[in-house]
């Protein structure tokens, strides 16, 4: 058995090159790119219980994925805070970290005073909507789907008048 665990990389930057190699790889790497920048943006997410924040998975001891959870990026966006860059190295997928990625960006999110957090999903959606996630709109700017979860998932309903 394993064991799992979420930090936050604001708390534990010793994990600081193994997030910032995964984005790079994996959502940033471009013609236009370099190292430099994709540092700068990480290095924003090194404050204590803030957002943007980002948060790595642990598997014994060893960071093995990553999440992201961006505030407002620019003043038009009404889609925040959003969630961002959820990446797994590939021994490690379908063992439920990618899961508990997500739970604790949404429980951060909560504690930070929201109640709904945003992504923007392409072919990933169905992995999305079916851990209840929902369509809000598709994004006019590209080929993907805004979709939104509420940060916390009411046990008893908001209204107790539907209990009788």
């Amino acid at each position: 058995m394993y064991s799992k665990l979420v930090v936050s990389l604001a708390e534990h930057p010793q994990y600081f090159d193994d997030v910032m190699e995964w984005c790079y790889r994996e959502f940033w790497e471009g013609p236009r790119t370099d190292n430099f920048e994709l540092k700068e943006f990480l290095s924003e997410h090194l404050r204590k219980n803030k957002i943007p924040c980002s948060l790595v998975a642990l598997c014994d001891g060893r960071p093995v994925g990553s999440v992201h959870l961006m505030g407002r990026e620019h003043d038009i966006n009404p889609f925040f805070p959003c969630l961002s860059g959820l990446y797994v190295l590939p021994g490690y997928r379908k063992l439920g970290f990618g899961s508990m990625l997500i739970e604790n960006a949404l429980e951060r999110a909560r504690t930070n005073g929201f109640s709904n957090v945003y992504l923007a999903a392409d072919e990933s959606i169905t992995y999305y909507v079916s851990r209840g996630w929902t369509v809000i709109a598709p994004d006019e700017q590209s080929e993907l789907y805004i979709i939104s979860r509420p940060s916390r998932i009411p046990f008893f309903p908001a209204n107790p008048n539907m209990l009788h």
